[in-house]
């Protein structure tokens, strides 16, 4: 029986932000444009030769930038043949707002979790299910993070009933290099109040027809970015 393994699809749509912390941004990474066919075809590939166990759609940009029908009716037909197979899907975003727009566009689109990139605390009390999704919080910790920040994000999630889970992720740095702020104080609350994700390749990646399981291999010296 094949290894069902987890794979992260990094599109390239753009993104509204330009974060000082952003992974691709600041380390060459260069991800083509999505091409909808192409993708679609490495995916179903996978999951119908039963080697995908999950399947995730990030960036390379936000997933949801500047998001049309067209693109939203691809999200949806993706995440209900995926579900027929027995295959969770997550959406990542940093833009909330959004998701209202791709089940408005899209009705029939499935995702088990839809996971929001935030900067500003005060944006978790706005967060709510747009359906049966699970929700989860994720804030990448940057050198101006303290455990008084973090003790109030937690009470923040904690405060709103349509938050399910609190990640908080290690930042890298454009040499590659992991920033270990509060990493103490969030190893020791890791699987009680939230979960702290360390650096890794966790995922398969897949970029348009190209799978690699490691991130840092979509740089331009890799060839895989053209």
């Amino acid at each position: 029986m094949p290894d069902r393994r987890p794979y992260s699809v990094i599109t390239n749509f753009g993104c509204h932000w330009k974060c000082p912390y952003c992974i691709v941004r600041n380390t060459g990474i260069l991800v083509p444009e999505t091409d909808f066919a192409l993708t679609e075809r490495t995916v179903m590939d996978l999951a119908d030769g039963g080697g995908m166990g999950f399947l995730s759609f990030s960036g390379g940009g936000d997933p949801l930038w500047m998001l049309d029908a067209r693109r939203a009716e691809w999200y949806s037909t993706l995440t209900r043949r995926l579900h027929a197979l027995g295959i969770e899907t997550e959406m990542h975003t940093s833009m909330p707002p959004m998701t209202e727009r791709l089940y408005r566009l899209a009705s029939e689109t499935e995702f088990t979790r839809i996971v929001y990139h935030l900067r500003n605390v005060n944006m978790i009390r706005r967060l709510s299910k747009r359906r049966n999704e699970l929700v989860r919080v994720v804030f990448v910790v940057t050198p101006d993070f303290t455990e008084d920040l973090i003790d109030r994000i937690v009470e923040e999630v904690k405060a709103n009933p349509q938050v399910d889970e609190l990640s908080f992720r290690q930042m890298v740095k454009p040499d590659y290099t992991i920033d270990h702020t509060c990493e103490t104080y969030l190893r020791a609350g890791h699987r009680k109040d939230w979960w702290y994700i360390e650096q890794g390749d966790y995922n398969q990646y897949i970029v348009n027809d190209r799978i690699s399981g490691r991130y840092e291999d979509f740089t331009k010296g890799h060839g895989l970015g053209r």
